[in-house]
């Protein structure tokens, strides 16, 4: 079983890996989730580490009362409220990409499953518009070596749902023989690693 401790070497792991540098501007994004949630929660430990600047963009009808207390707890934070329900993660990444400014870094609260399912879904059949995101910004996936249950395991006094977009019918098919974190780290490793100088 994975431990909070774990859960934010991980975290810390994935954001070095899109080039987190000391006082830098990060837009990060939260959905109506546990994810996202949890990726809130570990930015904020983080924080103080690297000294960001942060900036929040939710994307629901409303912003739950649990995501609102954490980004509440980092000093200067703005949020801003983005009615939208994507349907895909190729609209979500489209949506992220109007509001996010130049020389960010943007976080993404997507875990393995979420990854594979955009990669196996929508990029390998041919819906590249996403990636503008990764072409124009620094695009973080801090959860990329996450699953949802080991989320759940660490936050099971939560309340919030692990919901996600859609998942893959092919990704289901593939259980046991395609690993979501492997098809993840493929996917970061192929158009979101940036190489830091």
């Amino acid at each position: 079983m994975i431990t909070k401790t774990a859960l934010r070497n991980r975290y810390k792991r994935n954001l070095r890996k899109a080039g987190i540098k000391r006082q830098d501007s990060i837009l990060v994004a939260t959905l109506p989730n546990l994810q996202s949630k949890a990726s809130l929660d570990l930015l904020v430990d983080i924080e103080k580490e690297f000294q960001v600047k942060i900036s929040h963009i939710h994307i629901g009808r409303t912003i739950p009362q649990e995501i609102n207390q954490l980004a509440q707890k980092l000093p200067g934070m703005e949020t801003i409220v983005l009615d939208a329900e994507p349907a895909t993660y190729t609209q979500l990444k489209l949506k992220i990409l109007e509001k996010a400014s130049p020389h960010q870094l943007v976080v993404l609260p997507l875990t393995a499953e979420e990854i594979a399912t955009y990669f196996l879904d929508e990029l390998i059949r041919g819906n590249i518009e996403g990636l503008k995101l990764e072409a124009r910004h620094r695009t973080a996936y801090p959860l990329a070596t996450t699953t949802i249950s080991e989320l759940q395991a660490v936050y099971k006094q939560d309340t919030l749902p692990p919901a996600t977009l859609y998942m893959s019918k092919l990704l289901e098919w593939l259980a046991g023989t395609v690993n979501p974190q492997a098809l993840a780290k493929f996917y970061i490793d192929t158009y979101a690693s940036r190489s830091i100088a």
